[in-house]
């Protein structure tokens, strides 16, 4: 085969991929570094990682920094909200039936840096859905 008729074939499986992919749902899983979510957000994840608690129960840890103020519950649930739709597949192909989002935001600290954050817990319930534990109380 020559190197012209090589590269003809080549081209012509990428663009056939990248047609095949479109409108397609996404398989997206998440990994460390930054990772744009759908809505063109940029987080930076730190890390993914299984942790086992002393009660017998085994979550998969997501940490991430995002420029979302810690205090802005709201806008900060959102952000979560979404990157759940693409963690959530990370989870259960862990085999885990629990997903921790930890959240860090860095605040301004002038030579000293700092930073806030928070977690998100999701856990899969008897009926096969995920809840957000952080709702019980609302």
């Amino acid at each position: 085969m020559k190197l012209t008729q090589l590269f003809a074939v080549l081209a012509c499986a990428f663009i056939a991929t990248v047609y095949s992919a479109q409108g397609q749902p996404t398989n997206k899983v998440i990994s460390a570094g930054v990772t744009t979510l759908p809505s063109g957000k940029q987080i930076n994840v730190v890390g993914v990682v299984p942790m086992h608690f002393t009660n017998g129960s085994d979550a998969l840890v997501l940490n991430c920094q995002t420029d979302i103020s810690i205090d802005d519950k709201t806008a900060l649930r959102k952000g979560v909200d979404e990157i759940w739709n693409i963690f959530r597949k990370n989870v259960e192909d862990a085999k885990m039936t629990n997903g921790v989002i930890r959240i860090t935001h860095p605040e301004d600290g002038g030579l000293i840096t700092h930073s806030k954050g928070y977690g998100f817990v999701f856990e899969k319930r008897a009926d096969g859905q995920w809840h957000c534990l952080q709702d019980e109380g609302k």
